[in-house]
C-alpha cells in the first residue's frame, strides 16, 4: 500500500526525533500513511527496491536534519553525504529528480545547509521551504507541521474522529510561545502563583505524549458554594480578553482547575499564567463577597430540607 508521506533520517543524527515524529504523525493521519524504514520494508525484500518503491509512491518527503546530518563521516572522515551509495542522499536524491516536495525539519536550531555544501545531486535541498522541530516547543511544532501536512496532501485526521465521551476540538484562533517546564516553574514563582503547579496529562488534542497544564485546587465551605463559584467564574471568565478557558472539575466542597493553551499542542503560554492569576483575583474577590454569592439558608452538605 503506498504511504503518502516518507520520512527520511540519519540514524547517527535524528534516529529518536524520527521514531518519535513517526509516532506523531501515524498518530494523526494512521499507520498506513507513513513510511519508515525502521520496520516498513518486507523481510527478504532488496533494500534499494524498496525503499525506490517507497519514495516513488510518496506524496512528499520529510528530512529530519540535526546537527551531524551534512557531516556525518565514514572511518576515513569522509562525507557520507558526498558517497553516492549513502542511502539518506539516495533517498533525497530520488525525490528531488521525481519533483516530489521535500520539507527540511531542521532540529534544535540546526539551520538548512547552504547550496555550496551540498552535492549537485542534493543542490535542490537548498530551495524547499524548511520547518524547524525545537525540543523547548515540540509539541507545538509537529502541531503545526501535521496541520501543514494535512491541508497541503488533503489528508483526514486520525486523531480528530469522534469517539464516545471525546470533546471536539474548537476551531485554532491564536498563536503563543510555549514555554518550558522551567520556565513555567520560574514564572510561577516571580509571579506570586504559589497555589499552581505544573501537571501533565493525557488529552484527546494532544498527538502523542501528555498535556502539559496549570493545575490549582480552591477550596469552599459547602459544595453548594464550590458549584455556585464555578457559575459566578464562568460569567467573569467569558468576558476574558483575549477568550481563554478552564478544564475544571467540581469534587464535593472543591474545585480543580486547569490551564493549558491548546492551540499550541497543549502547551502552557504566558496566555495561561495570565489566566491562572486572573481566576485567583476572581476566588478572592467572590470569597469576599466582592462578586454576587447564593443565600444558603439552612442548607448544609449532607442535608435537605
Amino acid at each position: 500500500m503506498a504511504r503518502e508521506i516518507f520520512i527520511s533520517y540519519r540514524r547517527s543524527d535524528a534516529q529518536h526525533a524520527a521514531f518519535a515524529l513517526h509516532a506523531h504523525l501515524a498518530r494523526a493521519f494512521g499507520e498506513t500513511q507513513v513510511f519508515l524504514d525502521r520496520e516498513r520494508l518486507e523481510a527478504g525484500r532488496d533494500w534499494s527496491e524498496g525503499l525506490a518503491e517507497a519514495i516513488g509512491a510518496a506524496r512528499i518527503v520529510l528530512a529530519v536534519m540535526g546537527p551531524r546530518w551534512i557531516n556525518a563521516a565514514d572511518d576515513w572522515g569522509r562525507r557520507r553525504i558526498d558517497d553516492p551509495e549513502d542511502w539518506v542522499r539516495i533517498e533525497l536524491a530520488t525525490a528531488l529528480q521525481r519533483g516530489i516536495p521535500v520539507i527540511p525539519l531542521m532540529l534544535d536550531g540546526f539551520q538548512a545547509p547552504p547550496p555550496e555544501a551540498l552535492n549537485d545531486a542534493l543542490s535542490g535541498l537548498a530551495l524547499q521551504q524548511s520547518h524547524p522541530l525545537q525540543n523547548a516547543s515540540w509539541m507545538s511544532d509537529v502541531q503545526h507541521l501535521i496541520d501543514l501536512l494535512a491541508a497541503r496532501l488533503a489528508l483526514p485526521r486520525r486523531d480528530r474522529e469522534s469517539t464516545p465521551g471525546t470533546l471536539s476540538k474548537p476551531r485554532k484562533t491564536i498563536r503563543r510561545t510555549a514555554l518550558s517546564d522551567e520556565e513555567v516553574l520560574a514564572r510561577l514563582n516571580n509571579e506570586g502563583l504559589a497555589h499552581w503547579g505544573l501537571a501533565h496529562h493525557t488529552h484527546p488534542w494532544v498527538v502523542v505524549g501528555t498535556a502539559q497544564e496549570l493545575a490549582r485546587g480552591y477550596e469552599f465551605e459547602s459544595f453548594y458554594e464550590a458549584v455556585d463559584f464555578m457559575a459566578v467564574a464562568a460569567r467573569q471568565v467569558a468576558a476574558w480578553k483575549p477568550p481563554h478557558h478552564p478544564r475544571w472539575q467540581n469534587q464535593w466542597k472543591a474545585v480543580q482547575v486547569w490551564f493549558s493553551t491548546w492551540d499550541e499542542g497543549c502547551r502552557i503560554t504566558d496566555l495561561d499564567i495570565q489566566a491562572a492569576a486572573a481566576l485567583d483575583r476572581v476566588y478572592r474577590d467572590y470569597l469576599r463577597g466582592r462578586l454576587p454569592r447564593p443565600d444558603f439558608g439552612t442548607l448544609a452538605d449532607g442535608r435537605t430540607d
